[in-house]
């Protein structure tokens, strides 16, 4: 039995790459409350940050094959979701 709150993000990166669809899970767990709270802090709404957020994790998702283990997951991560908001604030200002 793999204990995945005990590997690191880069293991459970590699996990859900060859199939383990609870190594996702635990990397949603553990950045959660700080990914929300880097996107609420940029657009100041709870619904907006909450979108913006399962936006955020979607993106991963659909792009955690290119992600390299040589780089940390944690600031890809924080990228793809400050981006997200980055262009949410664009598109509003238009």
């Amino acid at each position: 039995m793999v204990h995945h709150h005990l590997l690191e993000d880069k293991d459970l990166v590699r996990l859900y790459q060859n199939g383990d669809q609870l190594a996702i899970s635990e990397l949603v767990k553990r950045y959660k409350s700080r990914i929300f709270s880097s996107i609420l802090f940029l657009v100041r709404k709870r619904e907006v940050a909450e979108d913006l957020f399962q936006e955020t994790f979607i993106k991963v998702l659909n792009a955690v094959q290119t992600y390299r283990p040589e780089f940390k997951f944690s600031s890809w991560v924080f990228k793809i979701a400050n981006n997200a908001a980055i262009d949410f604030l664009r598109k509003r200002e238009l």
